[in-house]
């Protein structure tokens, strides 16, 4: 009769048993691997040994049981049986580690043996290891992507000396098994990996024993920031030492000029207040700012010039404004793997609009406030990928120079606006960004006071002023060949 048998630290096979009557009994029959059992007779368990538990379906009638285990040597012969008798449906002994066939039968009270069962093969193997260094799930963190010495440690398995140490990556390139006299090993691995690994006992370099429950998973990262440092440092000392002479290669564009166009809209909000002629006006607007710019920097300096000019309007019933300005920067540039900065300063002029007249008794003019004075901002880009980035910018500016519409001087004020925009690269020529600005332009001036006018309504010491505020929706294409 055949059996199905599955061999790891536990196997049940069905066995058919003869009794001295003619009648056929069927039973269950358990083998058990145990950690810590010493019978095989009254012998001891050496190293070599370990321990086993016999079990079965007792038999109607049947007052014992004799059981035959038989070892199977490497060249397939059979060695000595080992037999033993036991009145009770279990039997318990420690057996070297090896392969072996088993067959057993029962006594009636006549104390006459039934039939022997079909034997069944086993194989008795070593118990598994614990692993213990890495600890699972170990994050190591490195500052470069050179390899380095990962020691691996697990406990002793009973009996034995030699272990086979197997170790692979998520992605299967890196493999690596070999066998291992001793409880620890230093091995040699790639950063930037996810690794399994395990260790299993080999008895005699030939017979494995029991698998550790799951592998354990080892993770060597890299610090990007690390590494960005250290390519930074190697590229600036290559700088220093002018080692870079590659002539043959084009540059990333041919020109040193890149050109800049943008378009900002929104509701404006616009506040005007002549204490001269007793006018206020507030009222919001639909209005907007084109603008063009020109900049020259080149890809070995940090240095260069940037300048632009806009027309922003905006409009109040069926009359349109318009205000024009004008700008210079000095231009420093930073740029890093992913990253670039600019922090720029200069010269700015500026015109304000200031309405004459209010909504309810018509316009009857316009003025214009004349800015000029000093300016300052910043504009940094991080990129995601070769495609897609954000940037943020803000600028400041200081009206130190200028005079309102009636010829008086201006008190200083500050301008400003932030701005944060998503960038996509079009093309290898074209970028454009697209987001949001908040703008704020505000001027004031001295008011001709009644002393001066006995038809002015202001006294001495009153200010005028102009402010203009809005959140942009704000479009900007780069250019550079």
């Amino acid at each position: 009769m055949q059996f199905n048998v599955q061999q790891q630290s536990a196997f049940m096979g069905t066995l058919k048993l003869k009794k001295t009557v003619s009648n056929v009994v069927r039973y269950m029959l358990l083998f058990v691997l145990l950690p810590s059992l010493n019978s095989f007779g009254q012998e001891n368990q050496t190293k070599n040994q370990r321990a086993i538990s016999l079990e079965w379906e007792a038999v109607e009638e049947a007052v014992g049981y004799h059981v035959e285990v038989v070892p199977i040597k490497k060249d397939g012969s059979e060695g000595n049986a080992i037999s033993r008798k036991t009145k009770k449906s279990q039997w318990e002994a420690a057996i070297p580690f090896g392969n072996y066939k088993m067959r057993i039968r029962s006594y009636d009270s006549r104390r006459v043996p039934g039939e022997w069962s079909e034997p069944i093969d086993f194989i008795v193997r070593p118990k598994a290891v614990k692993l213990i260094e890495p600890e699972d799930s170990k994050i190591l963190e490195v500052a470069d992507s050179n390899e380095l010495e990962i020691l691996f440690k697990w406990t002793q398995s009973d009996g034995i000396s030699v272990y086979k140490l197997k170790i692979e990556s998520d992605d299967g390139i890196i493999k690596f098994e070999e066998n291992i006299n001793g409880l620890q090993a230093k091995i040699r691995l790639l950063p930037g990996k996810t690794y399994n690994w395990k260790v299993t006992p080999l008895f005699e370099n030939q017979m494995l024993g029991d698998e550790v429950d799951k592998p354990y998973t080892l993770k060597i990262d890299v610090k990007v920031k690390e590494l960005v440092k250290k390519i930074e440092e190697e590229k600036e000392a290559i700088d220093k030492n002018k080692k870079i002479e590659d002539t043959k290669k084009e540059p990333e564009y041919k020109s040193n000029y890149y050109y800049v166009a943008s378009y900002l809209i929104t509701q404006m909000n616009y506040k005007g207040v002549d204490k001269t002629n007793g006018i206020a006006n507030q009222v919001d607007v639909m209005g907007g700012t084109g603008r063009i710019g020109v900049g020259h920097i080149k890809p070995e300096n940090r240095f260069g010039v940037f300048g632009i000019m806009d027309m922003s309007g905006f409009n109040i019933g069926s009359d349109n404004f318009t205000f024009a300005s004008a700008e210079i920067h000095g231009v420093y540039l930073k740029k890093n793997l992913n990253s670039e900065l600019k922090i720029s300063a200069g010269l700015y002029t500026k015109e304000i609009i200031s309405v004459q007249g209010t909504l309810n008794s018509g316009y009857s003019g316009v003025g214009k406030v004349k800015n000029l004075g000093p300016h300052v901002g910043f504009e940094y880009i991080q990129s995601f990928n070769q495609k897609l980035g954000w940037q943020v910018n803000g600028r400041f500016y200081s009206a130190m120079f200028g005079e309102g519409p009636n010829g008086e001087s201006l008190k200083n004020e500050i301008s400003y606006e932030f701005g944060l925009l998503g960038s996509y690269q079009l093309t290898n020529n074209f970028k454009g960004f697209a987001g949001f600005k908040y703008r704020l332009d505000r001027s004031s001036y001295s008011a001709i006071s009644s002393i001066q006018d006995s038809n002015s309504l202001a006294r001495p010491g009153d200010i005028n002023y102009v402010e203009i505020t809005g959140g942009y929706l704000n479009f900007i294409l780069e250019y550079r060949y």
